[in-house]
């Protein structure tokens, strides 16, 4: 191991310490994020396209899959797209938001399952294998 990635390894276990002890808060926080930026920074990331229908005009919103295959997008007509980060294919459209979904999220261990929630404040619970809402949308 470098020298440099020592340091740097000594560092970070130094700003946990002092969050944890609650010795400069506001600067260990501050710290914290930027190693993390920095650490993302020098990931490897690769550029992939995932087609979605030609009428969509935009996307709000899009979310990884905890195991990092497929990928959900929500859009202008109201649907939410699952696609498979592989092929870069829609593979499911998933219809039934009076308005635009703007939040969205992959359940962390049930991989056939997603929440959404749109603009006329109904929050839905979808089964990916059916395709189907599970249960009645709630409303607030």
């Amino acid at each position: 191991m470098g020298k440099e990635r020592r340091q740097k390894q000594y560092r970070f276990v130094g700003m946990k310490l002092s969050r944890e002890s609650g010795l400069n808060r506001i600067k260990t926080q501050r710290s914290m994020l930027d190693h993390a930026e920095d650490r993302a920074a020098l990931l490897n990331y690769a550029q992939k396209r995932v087609d979605v229908p030609a009428s969509v005009r935009s996307t709000f919103l899009m979310v990884f899959s905890p195991d990092g295959q497929r990928v959900a997008s929500t859009h202008g007509d109201h649907k939410i797209y699952i696609s498979e980060l592989k092929t870069g294919r829609v593979v499911q459209a998933l219809e039934g938001h009076p308005r635009t979904p703007w939040c969205l999220a992959f359940h962390p261990t049930l991989k056939n399952v997603v929440a959404s929630g749109c603009l006329a404040g109904e929050v839905r619970v979808w089964d990916l294998q059916s395709g189907a809402c599970e249960g009645n949308p709630y409303h607030h």
